[in-house]
């Protein structure tokens, strides 16, 4: 370990260690992998939010909105991995596989 945080726990004798940290909202994205369409749970209105879809290499490949039953329709993309950013900042980027 390094830094300050890393010797107070080696002159302790003890870890220092945060079972489950939550900065953000929590969301809930099904099914995945998808074959075409994703579905978004949680507690916010998301309806009409501005999704941003990257590729694997960071290129911007889609900008849409979320649907009314909390959907986003990844139909058109090829298959891989694509990484899903919605314009509201309570929530984290996640991973999407589509197959």
């Amino acid at each position: 370990s390094s830094g300050i945080i890393g010797i107070l726990a080696q002159v302790n004798q003890q870890t220092l260690e945060v079972q489950e940290l939550d900065l953000t909202a929590s969301i809930k994205v099904y099914p995945n992998p998808t074959a075409a369409k994703i579905y978004l749970q949680t507690t916010e209105n998301l309806q009409g939010e501005v999704v941003s879809i990257y590729n694997n290499v960071g290129q911007l490949v889609i900008q849409t909105k979320v649907a009314s039953d909390y959907s986003i329709d990844l139909e058109a993309l090829a298959v891989g991995i694509y990484i899903i950013k919605l314009s509201n900042k309570h929530y984290n980027s996640f991973k999407i596989i589509k197959r």
